[in-house]
């Protein structure tokens, strides 16, 4: 499974970014969600339409959202449709707890409660269920992480262009902002340029 990618100093540019241009920072978000969106069309295509043969939507007069299996364990329903539809992507930037820095996440999240169980079912539990979850679909995580590390370079690549241009757009802004400050005057007269 692979580590989460960090890239230093994107929580403060995304911060400073909010700061000096909430426009550009308001930007800078969207971009990040519409270069993830492949990865989560990616995760979404993997769902199966038929997780497990038994596991299925209820039938009518079911508790809503439970299916009964054989026994007496209780699983939310897997609907494919439901499953692809509630997988999104996030972007948070928060402060670290302790140190104060500024964290950019990005994260695909899945409201869908049968995601738990049909990609990380059988991490913590060896049951029959999460055996044949094991058989079918191969081990926890079954489809999530392996399809993020497999765009995880196209990952890394966006990240640090969308860094670098942040870092133009602040630059841009400080000029445009400073330009005809008595500083800048005085520096322009000292320096000759």
């Amino acid at each position: 499974m692979a580590q989460p990618y960090r890239v230093e100093g994107i929580g403060q540019v995304m911060q400073i970014l909010q700061d000096i241009a909430p426009e550009h920072a308001k930007e800078a978000r969207k971009k990040f969600k519409t270069d993830a969106r492949p990865i989560v069309n990616a995760i979404r295509a993997s769902f199966p339409e038929v997780a497990l043969t038994r596991w299925h939507p209820p039938k009518q007069g079911a508790a809503p959202g439970v299916i009964e299996r054989t026994g007496s364990k209780r699983l939310p329903a897997y609907r494919a449709s439901d499953v692809r539809r509630k997988t999104n992507v996030s972007i948070q930037n928060k402060r670290m707890r302790g140190t104060g820095e500024r964290v950019l996440f990005i994260r695909i999240r899945s409201s869908a409660a049968a995601v738990d169980a049909l990609d990380m079912g059988g991490k913590a539990s060896n049951s029959n269920f999460t055996r044949n979850m094991t058989a079918k679909h191969g081990k926890p995580s079954r489809f999530i992480w392996p399809t993020v590390e497999k765009y995880e370079p196209d990952i890394r690549k966006t990240i640090l262009m969308a860094k670098e241009s942040m870092e133009r757009t602040i630059n841009a802004q400080l000029r445009s902002r400073y330009s005809g400050s008595r500083y800048t005057r005085a520096r322009t007269r000292a320096t000759g340029l």
